[in-house]
């Protein structure tokens, strides 16, 4: 049977991954990765795994969201 609260659990846990995936690709986080290294890995993690629909969808989201911002389009 499902849980309904630790299907908000994760719900939060992958807001606040797209957050910081984000934060990462607008800068923020330079003494943690650059944001063309972000970009680069997000593009990997597309590329590597495109069987995967589940993962390419995150992926997905994750660009289409980055170029809705204006820091980082």
């Amino acid at each position: 049977m499902w849980d309904f609260k630790s299907g908000i659990i994760k719900e939060m846990i992958l807001f606040n991954l797209y957050v910081v995936i984000l934060e990462c690709l607008k800068g923020k986080h330079l003494e943690l990765v650059r944001p063309k290294d972000a970009l680069t890995k997000l593009f990997d993690r597309f590329f590597t795994n495109l069987r995967s629909v589940s993962l390419m969808f995150k992926a997905l989201m994750i660009l289409h969201r980055a170029l809705q911002e204006e820091d980082i389009s």
